[in-house]
């Protein structure tokens, strides 16, 4: 992967493939995610498109911020901005799993010059804890996690990243959510590994803010072509915690993965890509866009230009 410091200075990971001249897909990951969830859907995408996915900060390769706090959804949609400004995309439909779905809409919202579309996999416009197993325990956990994570973080680490990427950990998980028949703890393995890895402070800090942000408030702005699929077994954010999308998107096509739970991506990658493919080619996502993309040091010099004028005048 390359990397790449962003206006804060923080180091960004990232790897842009597919032909130059392809209509740009950007990939937002989940939280504790470094990119599991692609790995059968990318190679049927940058064939024919130009895919750009990083590692968000705190996670993966990327690095850590100076300021501990900026690791909130809106930093990490600001840095989706500047990488496409590094790799030249003008534009590009972005492809959100789970908590990538939240910096989708951020961008969306945020940078709507920069978004032509969306998928959302296994998501909720907001508050991603609020859902768990159908009740709000997780987001009423957090509070006690946090101070537990203080007060003997240091402790706790090497057992969880001992017994997380384990066949205990896979267990876990198989009994609580993902689909044992379409999920093998190869496949699970580089999760948990990643999670259990995490700098503690990083990850509480983003899993906070998903869990607090809401995006009602502005959905109906967003007009653009969206598709929200959500897994029939999904437990981390039920198909129920979609129905804001649904409602309030315009311009939205939602659709239900039979079968699937929360990391339906990789238990059913073909399905998913020929219907993200499908999507693409319906609202003309699919065609590059030809326009000469103006850099912001360009609109700066434009609106120097300007002032000097103006001041001569």
């Amino acid at each position: 992967m390359k990397h790449r410091r962003v206006t804060d200075g923080t180091r960004i990971a990232y790897e842009v493939t597919g032909p130059e001249d392809g209509s740009g897909i950007v990939l937002c990951d989940g939280i504790a995610c470094d990119g599991f969830a692609w790995e059968g859907i990318t190679p049927g995408l940058e064939s024919e498109y130009r895919v750009l996915h990083s590692h968000h900060r705190g996670h993966g390769r990327s690095g850590l911020p100076r300021d501990s706090k900026r690791v909130s959804v809106p930093f990490l949609a600001r840095d989706m901005i500047e990488l496409m400004d590094s790799v030249g995309l003008k534009s590009a439909t972005f492809i959100g799993h789970s908590m990538g779905c939240q910096v989708l809409l951020e961008v969306a919202y945020r940078y709507p010059e920069r978004f032509r579309g969306g998928v959302l996999l296994c998501g909720t416009p907001g508050r991603a804890l609020d859902n768990f197993q159908h009740t709000d325990l997780g987001f009423r956990a957090l509070p006690m996690i946090r101070d537990l994570t203080t007060k003997y973080g240091k402790h706790l680490a090497p057992a969880l990243r001992y017994l997380v990427p384990s066949r205990l950990g896979y267990e876990v998980a198989a009994l609580s959510e993902i689909n044992r028949e379409r999920t093998s703890q190869r496949d699970l393995d580089r999760y948990l590994k990643h999670l259990s890895q995490m700098p503690q402070d990083s990850f509480l800090a983003t899993l906070q803010d998903a869990a607090e942000r809401m995006t009602d408030h502005f959905l109906s702005a967003v007009h653009r072509p969206m598709l929200v699929m959500t897994g029939e077994r999904d437990g981390f954010t039920p198909s129920l915690a979609s129905d804001p999308l649904r409602q309030l998107l315009p311009n939205a096509e939602f659709e239900v993965i039979e079968g699937g739970s929360h990391v339906a991506p990789i238990e059913f990658p073909e399905l998913i890509l020929a219907r993200i493919q499908e999507f693409l080619r319906e609202h003309g996502l699919d065609q590059y866009e030809e326009e000469t993309m103006t850099s912001q040091s360009d609109l700066a010099e434009a609106w120097k230009s300007a002032a000097d004028l103006r001041a001569k005048g």
